[in-house]
């Protein structure tokens, strides 16, 4: 027996976001004037300055690849206030507009320090390493997709987490110096920087103090382990320190860099290692900057107990 219960239901569940979705399912970016005229109709439901109206009139610009047409829209509907769903997919679609028209740093702006979310995924993160990609800054292009890339891994996981922060070792020996700056952890600059360039890296330090050897070292065996075969040639790895700051003020970071350098080869000392034993053929020890753009202080005592450990030293700036 025919139920009109069933029919009428199926009538309420009709949304507008329904019919939103057909269209989707059907636009044909070839045919440009139809895909606004359908567009339109459904813009034309709601009222004027709906925030989720403005989203897909945007994304139909978008759409058609008429980013200038898109990102004011893309801008009034998130100031208008976007439920969640959309407001990820807006901030996204804005940023990827903005990077497509060449404003790669606004659309960092955007997705910088933004988090996963459950509509997107770490699809800004993606969105985000293009941005730095466009803008020069290679390092942390590929340091914002290792970090994203990590969790998904069912192995190495926690390797390519640790090597985004330090993303040149995965190149191994020699360091790689073509590309741009290392990568970024999503500070913000506090605006105390006395340097002229404006790079958004600037005064962003990444530091590592690391053991390579071919054979146990018996006196570094209480420090952490860095995860096996990332190097095949060293059997042994010793991480003795991992650090990374963020500080605009040139003087400042000239001591924060001395002070890390100190903890470091402080926590080298500690162990008591034999120093002929770091002075071993088979042994590799490695004192690794990532600076960001600008001029950079390490001072001459430092340098000094970084040879009486045979540290040599990697500046990837």
């Amino acid at each position: 027996m025919f139920d009109e219960r069933v029919c009428n239901d199926a009538e309420v569940e009709d949304t507008w976001d329904d019919r939103v979705a057909r269209f989707w399912e059907t636009a044909d970016d070839e045919d440009a004037p139809a895909v606004l005229a359908a567009m339109k109709l459904l813009v034309d439901e709601r009222p004027a300055g709906d925030p989720e109206a403005l989203f897909e009139w945007a994304s139909a610009h978008d759409f058609l690849g008429h980013e200038s047409e898109a990102i004011p829209l893309y801008r009034r509907a998130l100031e208008a206030g976007l439920p969640d769903e959309r407001h990820f997919q807006a901030q996204i679609q804005l940023a990827s507009s903005l990077r497509n028209v060449g404003e790669f740093e606004q659309a960092i702006d955007i997705l910088r320090g933004r988090p996963d979310d459950p509509v997107t995924g770490a699809a800004g993160s993606a969105f985000l390493a293009l941005a730095f990609l466009n803008s020069g800054r290679a390092g942390a292009a590929v340091g914002t997709a290792l970090t994203a890339l990590a969790p998904t891994l069912p192995m190495y996981g926690r390797a390519v987490a640790e090597y985004a922060n330090d993303w040149r070792s995965l190149r191994g020996l020699p360091p790689i110096v073509e590309d741009a700056p290392g990568s970024d952890d999503g500070t913000e600059d506090d605006g105390l920087d006395d340097d002229d360039d404006d790079d958004s890296d600037a005064g962003h330090v990444i530091f590592s103090l690391d053991v390579l050897s071919l054979h146990a070292i018996p006196a570094l065996s209480g420090l952490s382990s860095l995860s096996p075969n990332i190097h095949p040639r060293d059997n042994f790895q010793y991480r003795v320190h991992h650090e990374s700051f963020t500080e605009s003020n040139w003087s400042l970071r000239a001591d924060r860099v001395e002070a890390t350098l100190t903890a470091a080869l402080d926590t080298l000392e500690a162990t008591q290692v034999d120093l002929a034993a770091l002075h071993h053929p088979d042994v590799f020890v490695r004192a690794f900057f990532t600076f960001g753009s600008g001029a950079e202080t390490i001072h001459a005592e430092a340098l000094q107990r970084l040879a009486k450990f045979n540290a040599t030293l990697w500046i990837d700036a």
